[in-house]
């Protein structure tokens, strides 16, 4: 008997939220910012130390975060994880590792790093992300003038700037637990990767990202690296910032084996630009 082939589409994008959506409210017209840090020294030895850093966002979605402090006892980093790391003597930045850049509200990440100390290890004082303070609070920062009423454009909105599924879903109070999608970013804000792809040739991989905040796959930049060869895609990258990525898991264990899906089998257009499906049989 044929069996018919299975089409799994990610054209529009699939979303987890934290309940059923009821009726979805407006957003606010101010953004609200706020953050809480939790630093901890995990364990020590002669000269060294290790710690972990979590960060919980308390304001409205962001996408892509840079956290600073100063080290007061001329400690510095030797080695972290789950970002990337700049030290100028006492101050330190750490950024997002771009999958892990984008935090819904109330949505965590952390890091982890070893580092060097000469004796006394205090922890930090205080704590910057994205310039704003950490004190475990929301600020919100005051609401813009009002302006002279326009006529509403005929014109779509731009792809950047509307609100998409997952602010909305967050402005309803539901926020997205997860969010995946191969051809567009499923917040407004969102500048990281959607998905990776591999090459048959040289087995390297390279991540696809969107062309601009909001906007959708970075498709050429596809079509370049699997130039001449055949591409997989391998993980598909949860945009939530709480890590749920889709990954291919190899061979299967019931008497079957897993294959990625192929990267070019369906492409179709999205905001008047080139985008593939993710496509499996």
């Amino acid at each position: 008997m044929k069996v018919p082939r299975l089409r799994l589409w990610l054209a529009t994008g699939l979303v987890a939220v934290t309940g059923a959506v009821g009726a979805l409210t407006a957003p606010a017209a101010h953004a609200a910012t706020g953050c809480r840090v939790d630093y901890s020294v995990t364990n020590q030895w002669p000269g060294g130390f290790g710690a972990n850093v979590s960060i919980t966002n308390l304001g409205d979605p962001i996408n892509g975060w840079r956290l600073s402090w100063s080290f007061s006892a001329g400690q510095t980093i030797t080695q972290l994880w789950n970002g990337s790391m700049t030290q100028s003597g006492a101050q330190v930045t750490v950024a997002d590792a771009g999958y892990n850049g984008a935090l819904a509200t109330g949505a965590s990440t952390s890091f982890g790093f070893n580092g060097a100390s000469s004796g006394a290890n205090p922890v930090p004082a205080s704590f910057t992300l994205n310039g704003t303070a950490c004190t475990g609070g929301v600020n919100a920062s005051p609401s813009s003038p009002a302006s002279p009423s326009v006529s509403p454009s005929a014109g779509p909105s731009s792809p950047g700037t509307s609100s998409k599924p997952c602010d909305l879903y967050a402005a309803g109070g539901t926020p997205c637990v997860a969010a995946h999608s191969t051809t567009r970013a499923l917040y407004r804000s969102y500048t990281g990767n959607l998905y990776q792809v591999r090459r048959s040739s040289d087995n390297a991989t390279r991540n696809i990202a969107v062309l601009a905040a909001g906007g959708v796959a970075n498709a050429a930049a596809q079509d370049s690296f699997c130039a001449g060869t055949t591409c997989v895609i391998t993980v598909v990258y949860d945009q939530s910032g709480r890590g749920n990525d889709l990954w291919y898991q190899g061979p299967g264990g019931a008497g079957g084996r897993d294959t990625p899906a192929t990267a070019t089998s369906e492409s179709l257009t999205v905001g008047g630009s080139k985008a593939y499906s993710l496509y499996i049989k």
